[in-house]
């Protein structure tokens, strides 16, 4: 073409096409974008055109569907194609979903159809259908593979995360990028795209109800927790018996395999453990006192505990452990320590509720590694020692904290688990809005064991924590009073436990009896609950106690937890669970190991060999002392009287 004819042809342009700013020369038709407010007759003006012409060109356009960002016609001619294509690599159009984005401004300004939006999208990341647009999404505008989420370093798992994350513990990363183990995080949506339901580790915990019969002797083991601060307490008010003073030697030794002693802390520096308690020398004398009676009680110290992981010492666990060379102090001082205060284990207790390893309270991102560290450093010194010491750690029953451990390759350098199954709801639960609510529900420790489980921990290492006292509400209105009412806080202090949102046994016991209320037994948490002006307590009798032996028991766990000895009132708890336990204890009538005679049952006959010279020596066990020995011929000696006897 000649300039001459390029010349002419530009004169045939229209003049308003290159000054006004929404008016674009396209294919056939000129061309004008909808704005919102617009309507057909104002558009028809922005136009210059009338109303008329307007609708003779857009002879198709429905008036009442007008939508930003969709083009008509200002002029004869056809309305120019913007459908996007398929990317070269297969890939289908991305369309970015910002705030005011719908799939029928999508299909206005694209040119596709709404038909057509949803089939390309039936695969696209949280696609739920034109409803469900959220702000940070990408949507295909074409045929083609979706697009990828976005990565977002804030998101801890899934797609969005940085490397797609899985969950720690084989927990359940739910459609928004966060762990859990609830329905709400587990649940697959099987007919829906990716982003719409759990996207790794979905196995329900429901799926692990029953597993069991890992340990071949379930519920062997009743583990009594003492805490010392329980010899100098006193009521107020009330008469001390009402929850008395306890001191270890007011323990049975036939009643637990375990007595452990609560708490030691830490010394900062030199790692040492230290007493909290000023007689706790004296304290510790008597509980080793009890194994003169019972030679087959063990007793372990605790170290840590709840006020160990306040200020100024929340961050002592943390330092020790950060180090090999303040590790190796530790355990050099621990099994010192254990040894010459005659315990035979230690059980580690880094923290309660917000103040596991890694949390909000004094943690570090390392903690979990470190401890596992710690646990393994510890058992190779207690190998090499050539000495049998017990160990065993306290777990949350809640996944927020225990997602922090280690927990299945923990439970490798432990004899086992004790799992914190209480107060698993609280006063603290007001941030919630969760309301009242037992704190034991069997539901929620069925799920708390689960988890265990699923995080890989073998059912015989697992200990069930039972709890001998009640958390307490005050309810923000007294006519509301049922589990899930609204609470206005923590229940008010016991008069000899004397904590908000705390009541023992003994203490609910006495209410009880002191004001004729009638406590309430709930089915499906299995506990029960008291009610009296505008409290809310939620706890545990003989009988519900029966029934976590009875879960025990189904679900073949080694045995529990108690938290603790002194909150009982004339053992009627601890009564409970020695009725259903299948511990081997001995009992206060036994007769105690005598020399060659091992402890023997009352009513029956301890039997010995009597060496290399043959025969066998009795001696009867009368209850509580033994009887004379029966037979005390032996060897060549029984052989003479009976040669004696032959010759007479």
């Amino acid at each position: 073409m000649n300039a001459l004819a390029v010349f002419a042809v530009a004169l045939l342009l229209p003049v308003h096409a290159a000054f006004h700013p929404h008016i674009h020369a396209r294919a056939d038709c000129k061309t004008r974008t909808v704005e919102s407010g617009d309507g057909c007759g104002t558009l028809a003006s922005k136009c210059g055109i009338s109303a008329a012409d307007f609708t003779k060109y857009n002879s198709k356009l429905d008036c009442s569907k007008l939508a930003p960002g969709q083009w008509v016609c200002c002029s004869s001619g056809t309305l120019p194609s913007r459908r996007p294509s398929q990317n070269a690599d297969g890939s289908c159009y991305a369309i970015d979903v910002v705030d005011g984005t719908t799939c029928t401004g999508v299909s206005a300004t694209y040119d596709i159809t709404m038909d057509e939006i949803n089939k390309w999208n039936q695969k696209t990341w949280r696609w739920t259908g034109c409803g469900g647009l959220q702000p940070g999404m990408r949507i295909c505008g074409s045929t083609g593979t979706p697009p990828l989420p976005k990565t977002n370093s804030s998101i801890p798992c899934g797609l969005e995360s940085p490397g797609n994350k899985e969950c720690p513990l084989n927990g359940c990363c739910g459609k928004w990028g966060y762990c859990g183990i609830t329905e709400d995080f587990c649940t697959v949506n099987k007919t829906g795209a990716p982003g719409t339901g759990c996207q790794s580790n979905c196995k329900l915990l429901s799926e692990f109800d029953n597993v069991g019969k890992a340990t071949a002797n379930p519920g062997r083991n009743i583990i009594g927790y003492y805490s010392n601060w329980a010899a100098h307490r006193s009521c107020d008010g009330v008469p001390n018996t009402v929850l008395p003073a306890q001191r270890p030697r007011d323990l049975d030794p036939f009643s637990f395999t375990h007595i452990v002693y609560s708490f030691a802390y830490i010394s900062r520096g030199d790692w040492k453990l230290t007493t909290t308690q000023s007689d706790d020398d004296e304290l510790i004398k008597e509980l080793q006192g009890l194994k003169k009676q019972n030679p087959n009680l063990k007793t372990m110290w605790a170290v840590g505990g709840w006020a160990f992981n306040d200020p100024p010492y929340q961050d002592i666990f943390s330092t020790m452990a950060r180090t090999s060379s303040s590790r190796a102090a530790f355990i050099k001082n621990v099994l010192n320590q254990l040894s010459s205060y005659g315990f035979d284990g230690i059980d580690i207790d880094w923290g309660e509720f917000s103040k596991y390893p890694g949390t909000e309270r004094g943690g570090v991102e390392a903690d979990g590694k470190n401890f596992l560290l710690l646990m393994k450093e510890l058992q190779a010194a207690i190998k090499a020692s050539g000495k049998r010491v017990e160990v065993s750690f306290t777990a949350p029953a809640s996944y927020w904290y225990l997602q922090q451990f280690p927990i299945k390759d923990l439970q490798e350098y432990t004899d086992w688990i004790n799992l914190m199954t209480y107060d698993i709801h609280g006063s603290w639960d007001i941030k919630f809005n969760t309301g009242v609510l037992p704190h034991t529900a069997i539901p929620e420790v069925n799920q708390a064991v689960n988890m265990m489980l699923k995080a890989g921990v073998r059912m015989g290492k697992i200990n069930l924590g039972i709890g001998f006292y009640g958390r307490s509400f005050t309810l923000a209105n007294p006519s509301c009073n049922v589990g899930g009412c609204p609470m206005s806080g923590p229940g008010t202090p016991g008069p000899c436990t004397k904590g908000e949102g705390f009541l023992s046994y003994g203490e609910i016991n006495h209410l009880i009896k002191s004001r004729g209320l009638k406590p309430e037994y709930n089915a499906t948490s299995q506990t029960m609950t008291l009610k009296y002006d505008n409290q809310w307590v939620g706890y545990e009798n003989p009988d519900t106690i029966a029934k976590k032996l009875d879960f025990v028991l189904k679900r073949a766990m080694p045995g529990v937890l108690i938290w603790a000895t002194d909150l009982d009132i004339n053992n009627n708890l601890l009564s409970s669970v020695l009725g259903k336990s299948l511990a081997q204890l001995p009992s206060s009538s036994d007769c105690p190991a005598d020399g060659v005679w091992p402890r023997t049952e009352a009513g029956k006959k301890a039997t010995v060999t009597c060496g290399s010279g043959g025969g066998t020596r009795s001696r009867p066990c009368l209850g509580p002392g033994w009887g004379t020995e029966e037979s005390f011929f032996c060897g060549q000696s029984q052989l003479m009287i009976k040669a004696f006897g032959q010759c007479a």
